[in-house]
């Protein structure tokens, strides 16, 4: 009898340690199910959110959103529809049978009541007996056949935009598809939102083309039409400097001879405004170039004085020059420095009294030479000079008397900026302004403006 107990338990050891296996395989067996499911679940995830990116269509993106919900789900029905407003009617845009996704063709259909129900609570339900107790809604021909159910609202920036619905898993749905089925509902809300924003950016896009194409026709006009009236004004000019030179050539009598110099004078300022008008122009469409050469500075500044003489001092106006003994060259378009100079030049003259000094001066630091024309004229108010370098635009109602369309200062402004430099003026009311530039001693390779075109 010893020995038979001691051998029932020896069995009895080995049975449960069987049983303890068992069970311990039975666990891992489960976590190993779990560890899979999900695994699966990610992977879903990721598949649905990559469509997202990789398809060109919103359908495309919830049809693969739907495989992906549906198969982990294992339910083989199912669609996606985008509601109206009130929640009522829906469009299906992708519709899934027996296993198998298609685009569908968009046509209204009323929200069964569960539906309205997770679209008024904006939370997931489902019904395992829905064949039984939805049996009041209308159901279009060719309908699927729906014995359980699971719907999902779509929340788009707290507003259900539509339903992912899944149907007829044969086991019925549970909670923890519940929770899956959300995730994936959420995975559509992105999409939705992905497209709607790419949908704006499109259009965006599509309305800046447009705005650009009107734009550049605009600007093709502009000019057209500035070298039109370039061209008209220039052509009657012609005959009349060439006549003036041939009477300037001919005519003894002083007298006669001071007034072919007073209209010769008027069509070389006339011509002058004429090119400064194309010039700006020129340099608001970017078209205006500049051909940089190294230029001695004080030589070109001494020069612009004696061509100037002959101006101010019909006013009994002098040019001061204040000069230093030497300075570097510069790489500049002497032309169009010259240009800047003269007029700024040109208005000290005209804005200040007769029998008046006007100061030309230039000076370096350690990265520009300035170059400043001071006056003592009428000078310019704090608010007149917010808009002094914008052309067409007069300084008031003191300087309505002078003559000039104001373009003189925007065109200088577009000059020194195309050399890198900056332009500016200091004044006061009354007590006269002075005007400075800078120039660069070496151009900047990054500037673009700033290079020969």
């Amino acid at each position: 009898m010893l020995g038979s107990r001691q051998g029932d338990t020896g069995w009895l050891a080995i049975m449960r340690d069987i049983t303890r296996r068992k069970r311990g395989q039975q666990a891992l067996e489960r976590a190993f199910s779990e560890s899979q499911q999900h695994a699966d679940e990610t992977m879903s995830y990721l598949t649905a959110t990559r469509a997202i990116l990789e398809v060109n269509e919103l359908p495309e993106a919830l049809s693969a959103i739907l495989q992906s919900c549906s198969t982990i789900v294992n339910a083989p029905d199912g669609f996606v529809a985008l509601c109206d407003a009130e929640g009522e009617q829906c469009n299906i845009v992708v519709l899934r049978k027996g296993g198998v996704s298609r685009i569908a063709e968009e046509a209204a259909m009323p929200v069964c009541q569960l539906g309205r129900l997770a679209i008024k609570t904006q939370n997931p339900v489902y019904d395992n007996s829905f064949i039984q107790t939805n049996t009041t809604d209308e159901k279009p021909e060719g309908h699927l056949i729906i014995e359980t159910v699971l719907f999902a609202p779509i929340i788009v920036e707290q507003q259900v935009l539509g339903l992912l619905v899944l149907a007829n898993k044969p086991e019925g749905f549970t909670d923890d598809d519940v929770d899956y089925t959300t995730g994936l509902a959420g995975v559509a809300s992105l999409a939705i939102s992905h497209f709607r924003n790419r949908e704006k950016i499109n259009d965006a896009y599509k309305q800046e083309r447009e705005l650009r194409a009107t734009l550049e026709q605009e600007i093709h006009k502009r000019v057209d039409f500035t070298r039109a009236l370039v061209h008209e004004l220039k052509t009657p000019l012609t005959p009349i400097m060439a006549t003036t030179e041939i009477l300037l050539a001919g005519l003894k009598d002083e007298r006669w001879n001071k007034m072919v110099k007073n209209i010769q004078r008027g069509g070389e300022n006339l011509k002058q405004r004429i090119d400064d008008l194309l010039d700006l122009v020129r340099g608001e469409l970017g078209m205006l170039t500049i051909q940089r050469e190294q230029v001695a500075p004080l030589s070109l500044l001494r020069d612009i004085a004696r061509e100037m003489d002959y101006i101010v001092s019909a006013r009994h106006q002098d040019i001061l020059l204040e000069l230093p003994e030497q300075m570097p060259d510069i790489p500049v378009d002497e032309i169009r420095l010259r240009q800047v100079i003269t007029n700024l030049l040109n208005n000290a003259s005209k804005f200040s009294p007769d029998g008046s000094h006007i100061t030309l001066r230039a000076r370096a630091d350690d990265n520009n030479i300035i170059i400043e024309v001071e006056d003592k004229g009428i000078g310019i108010t704090e608010e007149a000079m917010k808009t002094l370098f914008t052309p067409y635009e007069r300084t008031g109602a003191e300087h309505e008397r002078f003559s000039g369309l104001g373009l003189g200062l925007a065109l200088s402004k577009s000059i020194i900026e195309m050399h890198g430099g900056q332009i500016w003026v200091k004044s006061k009311k009354g007590q006269g302004s002075t005007f400075s530039f800078s120039l660069p001693y070496v151009v900047d390779p990054d500037n673009s403006v700033a290079k020969n075109d």
